[in-house]
């Protein structure tokens, strides 16, 4: 018996530190990863807080890089990101701490305008503030943000023409 329960134990063990090699995760994906593999609770809190002892389970790392990610790579309003955060389990105290400040989420609800507006530089202003208004929203900006950077932005864009 106790033979089985270490060898289900070490197996847990592989099984979350495989889980970690692609990312970073929070204990709740963790816990229910582990889950949905079919162990017991009690060998899912140990694998739990052997990852987390080890460093490799971080909530607050692991929304702070989430964050960083979705700036570089698919810039992203507070609002979704948020809904993303929380979907992760991780909690609104940290949320709270890793959110972008106004200023940083203008400059990226700016840079996906610049980015959309090439697609969109042929097409009537209406068309385009309909457009980039809609993928501002979709993104998780908030209806000011968006507002205010459809007045500041695609005008000096139309100048400009990119």
């Amino acid at each position: 018996m106790k033979k089985s329960e270490s060898d289900s134990a070490r197996k847990a063990r592989q099984k979350a530190i495989r889980f970690l090699t692609t990312r970073d995760r929070t204990r709740y994906e963790m816990q229910q990863y582990l889950a949905r593999s079919g162990f017991r609770k009690n060998e899912i809190d140990e694998v739990l807080e052997w990852v987390t002892e080890l460093g490799y389970l971080d909530d607050a790392r692991c929304a702070k890089n989430w964050v960083e990610y979705r700036n570089r790579f698919r810039p992203t309003g507070n609002y979704l990101l948020r809904l993303e955060l929380e979907k992760k389990g991780i909690c609104d105290d940290i949320i709270n701490e890793v959110l972008n400040d106004k200023d940083k989420e203008m400059s990226l609800a700016k840079e996906v305008v610049e980015k959309g507006y090439r697609a969109l530089k042929d097409s009537p202003l209406d068309k385009c503030y309909r457009k980039l208004g809609s993928l501002l929203q979709r993104r998780g900006f908030s209806w000011e943000i968006t507002r205010k950077v459809l007045a500041d932005v695609l005008p000096h864009l139309l100048d400009t023409d990119l």
